[in-house]
């Protein structure tokens, strides 16, 4: 019976030294197996925020490409006055082929090649296709006066009744045309001058020589007060 117990007792002690490390190793790993795994942090992808801005550096130069061709059509008509200036943009109708112009865009796309060209209904119905901007249906067919009516109050720009002289130095310096806020924490805005000149202007800067010129400021000329 001795030497039985004998033969057995190394077996029992060996299995249990090795069940003793099993649950040493399983407690050791137990924190690592319940802790859960930390997620990664979701991080804008870096062409995104490039993209947004050249979209952006788009839409700044297609709007101050607008209010240049606006500025330059309407000294063309003031020149072939006298000086005067047209009273608003919808008189320069035939002159932009249209007034498509009138409407700054919201989209990424830039206006396609001799869209100044096209008939003002083709300029219209892209308008409506590729922008969240449009005319109301018919316009087109409206009086003089119910267009300028609608372009002062819907419009994306304003064309002031400035008086052009060759003479005048003061006058080459003058807002002639200047894009309203499209937003109320817009940081700059396309401006004309007298001499036809295109310039994107820091807000602040062009509101207080909006102001100056006109005794309104850039924001309620936007509708913004």
């Amino acid at each position: 019976m001795n030497r039985s117990i004998a033969r057995i007792f190394p077996c029992v002690f060996t299995a249990l030294l090795a069940c003793l490390a099993g649950c040493g190793r399983n407690e050791a790993q137990a924190p690592a197996s319940a802790a859960p795994a930390a997620s990664a942090p979701t991080a804008a992808a870096p062409g995104d925020s490039r993209l947004q801005q050249l979209r952006q550096e788009g839409q700044k130069t297609e709007v101050l490409s607008q209010v240049h061709r606006i500025g330059q059509a309407a000294v063309r008509r003031a020149q072939a006055s006298g000086g005067k200036m047209p009273a608003s943009i919808a008189d320069l109708e035939q002159d932009l082929g249209g007034l498509a112009l009138a409407l700054a865009p919201d989209y990424a796309q830039k206006l396609p090649m001799g869209f100044s060209l096209w008939p003002g209904a083709r300029q219209m119905k892209w308008i409506e296709e590729n922008s969240k901007k449009s005319f109301p249906a018919g316009f087109e067919t409206w009086t003089r006066e119910r267009k300028a009516q609608w372009l002062d109050e819907r419009g994306s720009f304003v064309l002031l009744p400035l008086t052009i002289s060759a003479t005048d130095p003061k006058a080459a310096q003058s807002v002639l045309v200047f894009e309203k806020l499209q937003f109320p924490t817009q940081a700059s805005v396309a401006i004309c001058y007298g001499d036809t000149s295109a310039r994107t202007t820091d807000v602040e800067k062009a509101s207080r020589q909006i102001l100056a010129q006109t005794g309104k400021s850039l924001a309620e000329w936007s509708g913004l007060k």
